[in-house]
């Protein structure tokens, strides 16, 4: 379901991903589609909200079976003054 959309298994397993999922079914109270679990995606690690934007994201498998070499850029946006 996630690859179909693009999001990778790994990708899935990041922590507070199934959380956020949960606490978004306990709202809705019914199940959650495969349309929804990518928003979630995208809400929570693609376009959260706060002073960092995603700039890149790479993923390569490593030799040592369950290993992925992740590389993030991250932008920080500039904070307003209070």
């Amino acid at each position: 379901m996630l690859e179909q959309d693009s999001v990778s298994a790994a990708e899935s397993h990041a922590p507070g991903y199934c959380a956020a999922i949960q606490e978004f079914a306990d709202e809705v109270r019914t199940g959650v589609s495969s349309s929804e679990v990518k928003m979630i995606f995208e809400k929570t690690f693609v376009n959260p909200s706060g002073p960092y934007e995603l700039k890149d994201i790479a993923a390569t498998r490593q030799a040592i079976p369950d290993r992925i070499h992740g590389e993030l850029h991250m932008k920080i946006k500039e904070w307003s003054k209070r």
